[in-house]
């Protein structure tokens, strides 16, 4: 399927992204019986060899890894390898397909001070000394309760050591009256692209799907389920 929707992008003259190859919270369940680094690695090389072959232009490799003892779901690759199993990946990546685009992407990194931010500082920082990241991947699942100035999002942009790219944009409403739902959207996507544009730091702006209909855990996107633009 994946291959499918990749043929149907190229064909169309679009540009394509995967993500990830490494979900720490979603892990296959024959690895409950062990897994090796070269396990691991061989993964690696298979999804890459399929993206050269299919042209994928963007890879997330690993997204949302976690440091075991600070987050509820531990990243059993972490706990097994530590930071070395990203890098690892990451040389593979670059060393198979050096015309990817890589990036390391993650939750909640738009703000400081969370798991998330911490983490892609240190994961980033080490991948751009290795010369193994082209991207940060911010995902911007975005929460009224939660929503940074503009100046403070610009200034954590800046603090990644490669530009950032906004992959999986939506916003949360189920706490906000509904005759508010439109007005709120609208103030936060225009805050959030200002950012982008104004930190001259951030070079695309992609949503979690296409509309509601696909919108994840009742998380609203740019249009409605009849995929009518919203206003």
């Amino acid at each position: 399927w994946p291959n499918y929707q990749s043929q149907i992008a190229k064909g169309n003259g679009m540009e394509t992204m995967f993500e990830p190859i490494f979900f720490p919270a979603d892990y296959p369940l024959w690895m409950d019986n062990g897994f090796t680094q070269i396990d691991l690695n061989t993964i690696v090389r298979m999804f890459i060899e399929n993206f050269k072959n299919n042209k994928t232009d963007y890879i997330v490799i690993a997204n949302e890894v976690r440091i075991p003892s600070d987050w509820e779901t531990p990243d059993i690759y972490w706990e097994s390898f530590g930071i070395d199993y990203i890098v690892q990946a990451y040389k593979i990546a670059r060393e198979l397909y050096p015309k990817a685009i890589l990036i390391f992407d993650d939750t909640d990194n738009h703000i400081r001070g969370t798991f998330g931010y911490e983490t892609t500082i240190l994961v980033s920082n080490k991948l751009f000394e290795e010369g193994l990241i082209d991207y940060v991947g911010l995902q911007m699942h975005m929460d009224p309760d939660k929503i940074p100035a503009k100046d403070e999002m610009i200034n954590v942009f800046r603090e990644y050591p490669v530009p950032v790219l906004i992959t999986s944009f939506d916003v949360l409403l189920t706490n906000v009256p509904e005759n508010e739902h439109d007005e709120t959207l609208n103030d936060i996507t225009r805050v959030v692209i200002e950012a982008c544009l104004e930190s001259q730091y951030c070079d695309h702006f992609i949503t979690w799907g296409e509309n509601d209909s696909v919108g994840w855990d009742g998380r609203s996107l740019l249009r409605d389920f009849d995929n009518n633009r919203k206003q």
